[in-house]
């Protein structure tokens, strides 16, 4: 993201995200390990259904429903 190295198998990705960058006057990228964000880790490890490339979740992923109540408790 910050254009150090073009992984090409990220590529769609990339473009995405600086399309978007550049409807912000101010941006900025920065890493987050898993542990900070436990649930992006886990969406991003969830398995899709057999034959679907796509999944629209109009509520809360029932696989993060557990790590998002933890994240609020443990904000006070």
């Amino acid at each position: 993201l910050n254009n150090r190295k073009l992984q090409f198998s990220a590529y769609n990705w990339t473009r995405e995200i600086h399309w978007w960058a550049k409807k912000f006057t101010d941006i900025k990228f920065t890493w987050t390990g898993r542990e900070a964000n436990k649930v992006a880790d886990r969406l991003a490890k969830a398995r899709l259904p057999d034959n679907c490339s796509f999944q629209f979740n109009f509520y809360v992923p029932s696989c993060v429903t557990n790590l998002l109540h933890k994240d609020y408790v443990n904000s006070f």
